[in-house]
């Protein structure tokens, strides 16, 4: 999977690939190994779980399934970790309303009938993992505080 690297200041954007963006990466890993770790293991387990229930036409499918990219960024606020569906139309897949829309294996999806995908698989379970996800990143910051000492 190609990674970007993106930095954010004011209405500038700066977007790395190729060896640069490896160079980045490794960067923020090399600063921040513990932040980096969280952040990209949240974001990776709210990716495979929607690749597990994302819904995959039987034919003449476009596979936006396999168009998944962890994306890492830095602002003028910090470090910014994201998943994105690089599928144009991604963000406008229904659930079947008239029959059940599967997933890659054959088995129906966990996504109601006439619901966005992308809210059910990525928003949602984005928005739930908040909480788990600050509370982890404010004991880390103590570990390190207390370690500094």
């Amino acid at each position: 999977m190609a990674r970007k690297f993106k930095a954010i200041k004011g209405n500038s954007t700066v977007t790395v690939e190729g060896p640069y963006r490896t160079m980045f990466e490794d960067t923020l890993r090399l600063a921040y190994p513990d932040i980096v770790k969280t952040l990209e293991g949240t974001v990776r387990k709210i990716k495979d779980e929607a690749v597990k229930e994302w819904p995959v036409r039987r034919q003449n499918s476009k596979r936006s399934v396999d168009q998944f990219d962890i994306r890492f960024g830095l602002t003028n606020d910090g470090i910014t970790v994201s998943l994105e569906n690089n599928a144009p139309y991604a963000a406008g897949i229904l659930a079947g309303k008239l029959k059940p829309s599967l997933n890659e294996t054959g088995q129906v999806t966990t996504v109601r009938a006439a619901q966005l995908v992308w809210w059910q698989l990525l928003y949602k379970p984005a928005v739930n993992a908040t909480d788990r996800l600050l509370n982890k990143l404010a004991d880390e910051l103590m570990k390190e505080i207390k370690g500094a000492k």
